[in-house]
């Protein structure tokens, strides 16, 4: 059971990130809810159906966010892989700009029918991108840094 320390533990670790943690984490999980969200619509007389953003290309925007979100929430819990801090934001840059790509394809290719959940599902697949670009622009330059 979690005591009142870790919670100040966790909100002490959230505050001390850098912005792009803030923004990849935050833009990440708005993505993951909003992929559960109707993203075509579709009404015949009274019946209507939809569709989320779980389904065709959907699928992998969707799991490249979640990936984002578990690689992002591991280093937040101080869980390092062995990697280091610049091969790490090269590796989030990548799944968050696929994360807005796949997005893209999927209005795209769905284009009928559309629901306002593939609208918000767009800009946090943006939310998510300037996150991942934001984190290979600390890593360059904390790596130019180390250079000097």
């Amino acid at each position: 059971m979690a005591t009142p320390t870790d919670f100040q533990t966790m909100s002490t670790r959230v505050s001390q990130s850098s912005p792009a943690s803030k923004v990849l984490l935050a833009g990440s999980v708005f993505f993951v809810v909003v992929s559960f969200l109707s993203w075509q619509k579709v009404c015949f007389a009274d019946i209507c159906g939809s569709a989320t953003a779980w389904n065709g290309v959907g699928i992998v925007a969707s799991l490249l966010a979640i990936a984002v979100l578990v690689l992002e929430a591991l280093r937040l819990l101080g869980v390092q892989p062995q990697l280091d801090a610049g091969l790490h934001a090269r590796i989030v840059a990548g799944l968050g700009i696929g994360v807005l790509v796949f997005t893209l394809i999927k209005i795209l290719v769905d284009n009928e029918f559309r629901a306002y959940g593939s609208w918000v599902g767009l800009i946090a697949a943006a939310v998510v991108a300037v996150g991942a670009v934001m984190a290979l622009a600390e890593a360059n330059a904390a790596t130019s840094r180390e250079r000097r």
